[in-house]
C-alpha cells in the first residue's frame, strides 16, 4: 500500500470514495457525503482527512459538538495538524487562540500551493517585488554586488532568481518542501539540500552557512 499522507489515503478505493464524497458535498448532499466519509474512515482509520471534512460539515450546519469531536479526532490522527484542525477548534471555542498558525498547517498550505505559486503571483496578483529589487540592484551596480544574500521565506525562488546575479553566494530558506521542490527546477539553482530546507545557488556550492 502507498504511503498515507494528508493529500492521499494510500488506498485507491478510499481515495475514489473521497472524490465522490466531495462531489456530494458540492451538490449540497451533506448526509451522503458524511456517510461516505464514515466508510472511508473504516477503510483507512489512520487517515485524518475524513474526520476533518466531517468536522467542517458539522461546523457549517451548526452542530458544534459533533464538529469539535471530529476536529479533535483529526488532530489526534495528525498531530502536525497539516489541515488546520486546531484553527477550527479555536474558532469553535474549544481551544485557546494562539498568536500563530500551526507550522504543519502552513507547510501543507504552501506545499499544495507551490506548483501554481509563480503563475498566480505574477499573472493574477501582478506581484512585482522581485523585479523591483532586481532593478534597484542593477541601478546600484557596481555598488550593488554583495558577498552574500540570504532570502528568508524564498518560496519557489522567485526573488532569489532575480537577486542571484548580484551576489557571489546566495541562498534561500523556506518552511515548505513543496516550494523548494519547485525552486530546485529553476536552472540557476546549483544545489538544493531539502532536509535542511536550504536552497544554495551561486558561482560555487556551499553546503551550510
Amino acid at each position: 500500500m502507498a504511503l498515507t499522507t494528508v493529500f492521499s489515503s494510500g488506498n485507491i478505493q478510499a481515495d475514489k470514495r473521497f472524490e465522490y464524497a466531495m462531489a456530494f458535498l458540492e451538490s449540497g448532499q451533506s448526509a451522503e457525503a458524511l456517510e461516505l466519509l464514515s466508510s472511508i474512515a473504516e477503510l483507512v482509520p489512520s487517515w485524518p482527512v475524513p474526520a476533518f471534512e466531517a468536522g467542517k460539515i458539522y461546523m457549517e450546519t451548526g452542530n458544534t459538538s459533533e464538529a469539535i469531536a471530529f476536529f479533535e479526532q483529526a488532530l489526534k490522527l495528525d498531530p502536525a495538524d497539516r489541515q488546520g484542525a486546531k484553527v477550527k477548534l479555536q474558532l469553535l471555542g474549544a481551544h485557546t487562540m494562539e498568536d500563530s498558525l500551526p507550522s504543519g498547517y502552513v507547510q501543507s498550505l504552501f506545499d499544495e500551493y507551490a506548483p501554481r505559486f509563480d503563475r498566480h503571483l505574477i499573472e493574477n496578483l501582478e506581484y512585482s517585488v522581485p523585479f523591483t529589487l532586481q532593478k534597484l540592484l542593477k541601478d546600484l551596480a557596481p555598488l550593488g554586488h554583495f558577498a552574500r544574500i540570504l532570502d528568508l521565506g524564498c518560496g519557489t525562488g522567485l526573488a532569489t532568481e532575480g537577486l542571484a546575479p548580484y551576489a557571489s553566494w546566495i541562498e534561500g530558506v523556506d518552511i515548505s518542501a513543496g516550494m523548494l521542490s519547485e525552486a530546485e527546477k529553476k536552472s540557476y539553482i546549483t544545489a538544493c539540500t531539502m532536509p535542511t530546507c536550504w536552497i544554495i545557488c551561486a558561482a560555487r556550492t556551499v553546503n551550510s552557512i
